[in-house]
């Protein structure tokens, strides 16, 4: 078999599928797509997930419905991190435990006389994972969600898991 009739073969099969593509629901007579591939190809030939491009979208009406508050979108994307790589989810939890019983006190602040380098108190609040935080920024732009210091606080109060500091 050449290549044409390769090609020939396969835009009939495809346009087979096509045909299969959308199935009528009973209720109402509305066409529904049938998702039936776990991947699909970007215009640089990338693979991406079907399930990451359903996170894409339920991030974007998220932040559509929930308008100026960040909250319901970051905690989305916590989700999102969690469900997509949940060992090094588990990971980093152990990891804020170990920190988090590592410091002195329940502030989660640096000793002044040991640390000779910068002289003072150095207190570790809050741990947030590269990929949440990518996410977020893939989200909201620097002018739209400005992460400043009451941004972090508030942050650390709303979620205790990626906290290291016991009291804030």
């Amino acid at each position: 078999m050449n290549t044409w009739q390769r090609e020939q073969t396969h835009s009939v099969a495809d346009t087979t599928k096509q045909d299969n593509l959308f199935e009528k629901r009973r209720s109402g007579g509305v066409l529904t797509p049938l998702i039936f591939m776990d991947y699909l190809y970007d215009s640089l030939g990338r693979k991406i997930l079907t399930k990451d491009i359903s996170a894409v979208e339920r991030l974007i009406t998220l932040k559509k419905k929930s308008g100026t508050s960040p909250w319901p979108v970051i905690e989305e994307c916590i989700k999102i991190w969690e469900d997509k790589k949940p060992l090094e989810w588990k990971s980093f939890l152990f990891e804020v435990a170990n920190v988090r019983d590592s410091r002195a006190n329940k502030f989660a602040s640096s000793d002044p006389k040991k640390d000779k380098v910068h002289g003072g108190q150095l207190r570790y609040i809050l741990d947030i994972p590269d990929f949440v935080m990518f996410l977020i920024r893939r989200v909201y732009s620097v002018d739209e969600l400005p992460m400043t210091k009451q941004f972090l606080y508030e942050f650390a109060r709303r979620f205790p898991k990626l906290r290291v500091a016991e009291k804030i």
